[in-house]
């Protein structure tokens, strides 16, 4: 197995394209990708998402602080429904997504049954709503019982919301759960 850990090197869209390549070349054994805090934005994630959708052993997929908006959520959905049979990690905190752009990029999460760690939510200029949270993030909490750590980060939950949450996460056996940003 084989990883590529990048967390907080900012990233160039040159760059991004010789990451293409190399996760082409080991397509059958790319188990992680840390690319949490390079910056690649919109541009350097379409560069990278025909690869990721080539991976057949990918189990970590780590994208947070990349300015990632709505305009990549469908195909970054794309890509989890492609990994979802050995997909465990799923952090694409702090990005951009609206309410709209978290339900296309999370669409196919359920799928996950693998899913042991999730990191849920947007940055804190692009907040998603109640209703968002409860129609994206519980059928993902229902679907993937493994799930053992869960951070939700700038979510409108309130005081209610976050009970509701507490209670969709009773059947899970979380060894650590992170809310910040959640009122």
């Amino acid at each position: 197995q084989v990883g590529l850990g990048f967390a907080r090197m900012r990233r160039t869209l040159a760059d991004c394209q010789a990451l293409t390549t190399v996760i082409h070349a080991l397509h059958d054994t790319m188990s992680d990708v840390n690319m949490h805090m390079c910056h690649i934005g919109n541009d350097g994630l379409t560069c990278i998402i025909p690869a990721l959708n080539q991976t057949t052993a990918l189990t970590h997929l780590r994208l947070g602080h990349n300015s990632l908006s709505d305009d990549v959520a469908a195909d970054l959905g794309d890509v989890i429904r492609h990994n979802s049979p050995t997909l465990r990690t799923l952090s694409v905190t702090s990005n951009s997504f609206s309410d709209h752009g978290a339900a296309q990029l999370h669409r196919y999460a359920p799928t996950c049954q693998h899913l042991t760690a999730l990191a849920f939510g947007s940055s804190s200029t692009s907040r998603l709503s109640r209703q968002a949270t409860r129609d994206t993030l519980y059928p993902i909490l229902a679907a993937c019982t493994k799930v053992d750590t869960l951070r939700v980060v700038s979510c409108s939950l309130g005081g209610e919301g976050v009970a509701a949450l507490i209670e969709q996460v009773r059947h899970l056996r979380l060894t650590q759960l992170s809310l910040r940003d959640v009122g």
